[in-house]
């Protein structure tokens, strides 16, 4: 006879897996609990048994060499459909282990009792169960005791949970930390302006190349709206590019600048969306450039191109006039000749 699955085998087994248990080395802290329910039981057997999809681990045993055994064959894998204590005082009597192979033959098991360990979410993972060659009783004291250590058992599971999930929480914060430390050495480094903006444009962190062109201390930025480093004529330019970049993510503009002097620069815009896992923080980032030298060199370069344009043209203008004067002097000659 097979034993049934629990109704929530799906989910049981999930909260299983979470535990990260299953094939690990032996625990001095499990091995303790299973020794000592063999000795309160007075039993030769002991096992912190862990019911998989398909077989029953050993987490801790005593009286046994086997790691494993097929779930089939299980009897804790009836133990775990139960709230409370499972007790077969004696197998051969019980119709659905009487011709077990375990009962039939080696180990012969005689006796079972095994108590479900349930999760915080009432999750039975398995059972500490403890076993027998002869038929036997536990009195009431030996059944308390077995659900108590029962319970110890969940408690390692949990704090063995516990600490590895603290121990990656501190992999993981020290990755971060390692992170920012890298970040911020690059801000701080950086020759572009780089800062990041609330979702009320008002920068919440600057780095000093970004302070540095507008003629501000990065601490007299923070709080401050963006619009006090744009020309007010070319903030409309900017909020255009605010709604591009909350649309698409990313946009880019050039305005001018301006100073905390009042005097004005050429600066470049690009104004990136913050990512979704920074978007609780409302962040978006602006990276600017001063681009005023480059502003003055097109703007010189424009200007050469049009007196050359103008000198070209009055040059021109000139010629054509010249060549009309010497057309009209030819034809006078000409003229002259046949008179």
């Amino acid at each position: 006879m097979l034993p049934p699955l629990p109704v929530n085998e799906e989910q049981r087994l999930a909260a299983l897996y979470q535990y990260q248990i299953l094939d690990t080395e032996p625990e001095e802290a499990f091995d303790r609990l299973t020794e000592l329910a063999a000795q309160i039981c007075q039993v030769p057997i002991a096992l912190i048994s862990l019911i998989d999809s398909e077989r029953q681990w050993f987490k801790s045993k005593v009286g046994v060499e086997v790691s494993e055994t097929p779930r089939y064959l299980s009897f804790c894998a009836y133990a775990i459909l139960q709230s409370d204590i499972c007790l077969i005082p004696d197998t051969r009597q019980d119709q659905r282990f009487a011709n077990h192979p375990f009962v039939v033959s080696t180990p012969h098991i005689c006796f079972y009792a095994g108590v479900p360990l349930h999760t915080p979410d009432g999750y039975a993972l398995g059972t500490l169960c403890v076993v027998d060659t002869v038929p036997r009783q536990l009195n009431q004291q030996q059944q308390n005791a077995l659900k108590t250590l029962a319970e110890q058992v969940v408690a390692q599971l949990e704090l063995r949970r516990n600490i590895r999930a603290l121990q990656q929480a501190l992999t993981e914060q020290h990755r971060i930390a390692n992170h920012l430390m890298h970040t911020s050495k690059a801000l701080e480094n950086a020759v572009e302006g780089i800062s990041q903006l609330d979702v009320r444009g008002c920068y919440v962190m600057v780095n000093p190349a970004y302070a540095a062109m507008v003629g501000y201390t990065q601490l007299e930025m923070i709080g401050m709206n963006w619009q006090q480093t744009v020309h007010p004529d070319d903030i409309p330019e900017v909020m255009v590019a605010f709604e591009t970049m909350l649309t698409e993510g990313k946009a880019e503009v050039e305005v001018r600048g301006r100073r905390k002097d009042g005097s004005a620069f050429f600066k470049q815009i690009v104004l990136v969306k913050a990512s979704e896992e920074e978007q609780d923080l409302l962040l978006h980032y602006c990276f600017m450039k001063d681009i005023t030298f480059r502003k003055q060199a097109e703007a010189d370069l424009k200007s050469a191109y049009e007196r050359l344009e103008q000198t070209v043209t009055e040059r021109t203008a000139a010629l054509s006039q010249s060549n009309r004067a010497l057309k009209q002097e030819v034809v006078k000659r000409k003229r002259h000749e046949i008179d």
